[in-house]
């Protein structure tokens, strides 16, 4: 599967200005092509343990830095639609998940699964922010065929989420047939300080 790097959603750009991300094995996106860094202030570490000065840490959207925190969101669907036209079908089973004011949310992979799909299966699986579809993970298909066990699972090469601060996160399952299956979502991530973040961003040239 190649790379895809999907739009983080609404009103935030989809890589930190600057940032351009070397996919060789072994290879990291520094400025300049160095192995490490240590531009960034040191901030006071807000949440937890701060940047030290002259130490060297990975983007924190690349690697959970001091002060972050991990999350999962998970969703479970078990049993029949209620409906057969999608646009009668509520919201099905949610998992929501709030970053916290003064924080920066990243999601970096997703997996969905289903058990006893169907040629005529019509499953879709959403992420949203505060209820509004994000962009490349709106109404996500999984391709129908006979089997007893179908995921499909995006890692941090292929996802690539950005979450403001006060933002809800929810993971959204929709079954718009009528057959019954077992559905799952996972979406995984970390937050961490807003000052982390701005001190990394300000190291990078726009």
């Amino acid at each position: 599967m190649g790379i895809r790097d999907f739009p983080p959603g609404v009103n935030v750009p989809p890589r930190i200005p600057g940032i351009q991300k070397d996919t060789r094995p072994g290879s990291r996106s520094m400025p300049g092509g160095g192995s490490g860094w240590s531009g960034a202030p040191a901030p006071g570490g807000g949440g937890g343990g701060g940047l030290g000065g002259g130490a060297s840490y990975s983007p924190p959207w690349e690697v959970k830095p001091p002060g972050g925190h991990d999350f999962q969101l998970f969703g479970t669907l078990t049993g029949a639609a209620v409906a057969t036209t999608p646009a009668l079908v509520a919201p099905a089973t949610t998992g929501t998940f709030l970053i916290p004011s003064a924080n920066v949310g990243i999601i970096r992979s997703v997996v969905f699964l289903v058990n006893n799909i169907l040629t005529t299966s019509s499953v879709l699986f959403s992420i949203l922010y505060n209820r509004g579809g994000v962009e490349g993970w709106n109404q996500v298909p999984v391709l129908p065929r006979l089997a007893s066990s179908v995921g499909s699972a995006y890692g941090p090469d292929e996802t690539f989420l950005e979450v403001p601060e006060n933002t809800a996160i929810t993971v959204e399952i929709r079954v718009t047939d009528a057959a019954a299956y077992q559905v799952s979502m996972l979406a995984h991530g970390w937050f961490y300080p807003k000052e982390i973040h701005e001190a990394f961003t300000a190291g990078y040239p726009g």
